[in-house]
């Protein structure tokens, strides 16, 4: 649709015309679109498109399933990036506590100090991660 409005602007041959308009469009309300469309035939088409694409019922039910889908879609990696870091910080504290214990320290303390439990830190100790 807004493609069909480009290719509208770009048969006018006037660079400056073209962008001055889709920079104005871009930057507008719709009160604002709307003034603007009363003296440019362009804008007017454009807006008439456009409002007629936004009644149609078919219309808004792909725009809510693809909104929807985004959504879902930015959770999910939201939730994956949040996971990866929990793994990493997991992944650091082991590797913090096979140090500590190469230095002989109390297996109380690095416990407390990389917050894994006594028994992960023995574990730990006896190779077993």
């Amino acid at each position: 649709m807004f493609i069909d409005f480009v290719s509208i602007l770009r048969y006018s041959q006037d660079k400056k015309a073209i962008e001055n308009k889709l920079l104005v469009m871009l930057g507008l309300n719709k009160e604002e679109l709307t003034k603007f469309s009363k003296v440019d035939k362009e804008v007017h088409k454009f807006m008439e498109i456009m409002t007629n694409i936004n009644k149609d019922p078919a219309f808004r039910i792909y725009m809510t399933e693809e909104e929807e889908r985004e959504i879902i879609h930015n959770t999910e990696l939201e939730e994956a990036k949040e996971q990866g870091i929990e793994q990493g910080i997991e992944q650091r504290n082991i590797e913090i506590a096979k140090n500590l214990i190469k230095e002989n320290i109390n297996i109380e303390l690095i416990s407390k100090t990389t917050g894994l439990s006594i028994e992960e830190v023995k574990k730990i100790q006896s190779n077993k991660i």
